[in-house]
């Protein structure tokens, strides 16, 4: 049975006038927790200090990093990632594309 969660980003929904909330089971829940794990920087969350990447800011974007990541919180029945492509320009990491189930 799926239950509602918070939306990451917190937004308002403003159509009902409160946060805006996705089923836990949905692959829009997916999408949000993967977008979590890329934005935050390891060590970021006092709590969970192995969340999230190295900051790809001033290193490249490490697919291997942000596997382990996902190995580290998610189930496979959870979250299972199929592929990861990072874009680049001129030798610069632009976009990262994952692809999961």
């Amino acid at each position: 049975m799926a239950v509602n969660v918070l939306s990451y980003p917190f937004r308002i929904d403003f159509v009902n006038g409160r946060p805006a909330s996705v089923p836990d089971d949905s692959d829009i829940h997916k999408a949000e927790q993967i977008a979590a794990m890329i934005r935050t920087n390891r060590g970021e969350r006092p709590l969970l200090r192995a969340f999230g990447i190295v900051d790809p800011s001033f290193h490249r974007f490490d697919v291997s990093d942000f596997l382990d990541c996902v190995q580290t919180f998610y189930a496979p029945d959870q979250l299972s990632v199929t592929d990861v492509a990072v874009g680049q320009v001129a030798g610069v990491d632009t976009s990262v594309t994952v692809e999961f189930e």
